[in-house]
């Protein structure tokens, strides 16, 4: 459950909580649809081999990162609806955990900038 106004929340982001952007509500594809509608380029990150490798695409000024479940990952459906994103690996390694994914995305992202 989307809970970015608990207090706790509010506490361990130093109040950054109080001024991100979010959404509440709806399914998955109408979050993604909203995004889209806003302007946001979505990618649902997944190791599927036929997604695009994330250092292969450019970096869009505004984007929206999906991440799965640890073990199942993102429904089919939410990753057709979006750019499928993979973190390219050695062989032998078939993903990362969800925490290490979410934060080599925005480090790609955000290196640029820094």
């Amino acid at each position: 459950m989307l809970r970015p106004l608990y207090r706790k929340a509010i506490r361990v982001s130093s109040g950054s909580t109080l001024w991100l952007p979010y959404a509440h509500g709806g399914t998955g594809i109408d979050m993604v649809n909203a995004a889209k509608a806003a302007g946001y380029e979505v990618w649902a990150m997944t190791p599927r081999m036929d997604a695009a490798p994330l250092t292969s695409l450019p970096r869009p000024d505004k984007v929206a990162i999906l991440l799965g479940a640890e073990g199942p990952g993102l429904p089919e459906d939410l990753i057709a609806a979006c750019t499928p994103v993979r973190i390219p690996m050695s062989e032998g390694f078939d993903s990362v955990n969800v925490a290490t994914a979410g934060a080599v995305a925005l480090a790609h992202l955000f290196a640029a900038t820094a």
